[in-house]
């Protein structure tokens, strides 16, 4: 991160962490901008307790639904990435980790996450419908 971007951060409040570098690209030490008690609480922390509530964004809603993600086939899509995630999910499903991962837990969505949700929903079921009217 650049010093400049640091600086800015650490006047709002937040904690920086990591390389500092100037405008050439080079290395900063600054050791006022590094909360560095912090760092070392983080450093020796050997787990992290997981809070009983979790806030589900809209990423976690696409990959909870998805077909691609729920065992569907394997499809083919016009974009690589999108052929290379697909693969990727196939080989390794997230969808069981993710569930692990909530059990037990109560899950909440904004209503910011619930609107975008929806709104990705109608505009691909609104593209699938289109693509199918016309086939």
């Amino acid at each position: 991160m650049t010093e400049e971007v640091a600086e800015e951060l650490h006047e709002l409040g937040a904690v920086v962490y990591g390389p500092l570098y100037d405008e050439e690209n080079q290395l900063v030490n600054r050791p006022d901008l590094v909360n560095s008690q912090l760092l070392a609480q983080l450093g020796a922390m050997d787990s992290i307790e997981y809070p009983h509530l979790v806030n589900l964004d809209v990423t976690a809603l696409i990959n909870i639904s998805s077909d691609v993600t729920n065992g569907g086939e394997l499809v083919e899509f016009d974009d690589e990435i999108l052929n290379i995630q697909a693969k990727e999910e196939q080989a390794e499903p997230s969808v069981p980790k993710l569930i692990k991962f909530l059990e037990g837990r109560d899950v909440f969505i904004t209503k910011t996450a619930h609107e975008k949700f929806i709104g990705l929903l109608e505009l691909v079921g609104g593209i699938w419908n289109n693509f199918s009217a016309v086939m």
